[in-house]
């Protein structure tokens, strides 16, 4: 894991040395949001997704996308009766076929 860090770490500096350099701004959520999602992507699927250097992937979009429902969900006791009524609810089911595929993906590879 320490490698896997590292790794993604000096992935992290070099993007943070050229924003420095172009005067760029930085939204540093987003930037540690994607060096997590490298380093568990490799650590758990070993899988290099390449968020860090290519930006957001569909991937990357419907997991935090479902992140951010799934905190809303545990704030509204009463989400599933809502579930019909909300269009962030609908576009939940197309997340999931994006995930499911990437990991159905993965685990075709594997075998």
């Amino acid at each position: 894991m320490r490698d896997t860090f590292l790794h993604h770490g000096h992935t992290v500096l070099e993007i943070l040395d050229e924003a420095a350099q172009t005067q760029k701004t930085m939204d540093l959520q987003d930037l540690f949001y994607r060096f997590t999602l490298d380093s568990i992507g490799q650590i758990g699927f070993g899988v290099d997704l390449e968020v860090l250097k290519k930006g957001n992937t569909p991937f990357a979009d419907a997991f935090d996308k479902s992140q951010a429902l799934t905190l809303h969900r545990h704030m509204n006791p009463i989400w599933f009766l809502t579930t019909w009524l909300s269009p962030e609810e609908w576009r939940e089911r197309g997340r999931k076929k994006v995930l499911t595929d990437f990991t159905q993906d993965i685990i075709s590879a594997r075998r």
